[in-house]
């Protein structure tokens, strides 16, 4: 079996990177599918969604996010997963790769474990591998956020660090993501090779001999393992 990348790391996005679409907007649609103003709703989140990101929120912006939270049911999200598990098939062959040539995977996003868990988990992903926010449940009713703490780049980057510091992630690091977010880790120099996924969207634009561009996932493998070798 080939080890080449024994010792090297490749984190993952997810929204937008491994699956076409935005989770949390998909989920939401889901829970409020049976609602007359579902698609005004949906729009407003993710114009909030957006800014957050951005470190541009409002002050209204977090408790209009966390009504549309608290809108959310576990039928929604076992709709969601069944769908999403689909769409993630043309990603396993990739996982498996990686996998067999030393690497170790991990997913850091700011969707929500309570549905990327599972999703993770069946490609391969221990818990600890994933990192992504949490919802509060009574019964099959979402109530609150447990832990919401990866919405915006600082928060992705610090998280990716204190894996770092704490050794659960040491060596040569490659991050694949569509978002400034995840250009941020790179831009740290927390992963040392980016590889904007823009086979979903147009994926935001890094320069430097240590970045790609991906215009189809099957471009992926080659630019991920030419990135590591050249860290390493």
């Amino acid at each position: 079996m080939n080890r080449s990348l024994w010792g090297c790391n490749v984190i993952f996005d997810y929204d937008q990177t491994l699956v076409p679409e935005e989770s949390l907007q998909e989920v939401l649609k889901l829970s409020l599918r049976r609602r007359h103003d579902s698609e005004a709703r949906i729009a407003a989140l993710q114009a909030r969604s957006q800014r957050f990101m951005a470190g541009a929120a409002r002050p209204e912006d977090p408790l209009i996010l966390l009504g549309a939270l608290l809108s959310i049911q576990r039928e929604a999200i076992d709709d969601y997963i069944a769908g999403a598990l689909d769409r993630i098939t043309p990603f396993r062959p990739l996982f498996q790769s990686l996998r067999g040539q030393g690497a170790r995977l991990f997913i850091v996003s700011a969707a929500f474990h309570d549905w990327l868990g599972p999703i993770g988990a069946a490609c391969g992903f221990p818990a600890e591998a994933i990192a992504a926010n949490r919802l509060c449940w009574i019964g099959r009713q979402a109530v609150g956020v447990g832990d919401w703490t990866l919405l915006t780049s600082v928060d992705k980057t610090a998280l990716v660090r204190r894996w770092g510091r704490r050794g659960a992630m040491s060596g040569p690091t490659v991050i694949v993501g569509d978002g400034a977010s995840d250009l941020a880790i790179h831009a740290s120099g927390l992963a040392q090779g980016f590889v904007s996924a823009s086979y979903y969207a147009h994926g935001v634009t890094a320069d430097g001999d240590l970045a790609r561009r991906a215009s189809a996932i099957e471009d992926l493998e080659p630019m991920i393992v030419d990135l590591l070798v050249r860290i390493s």
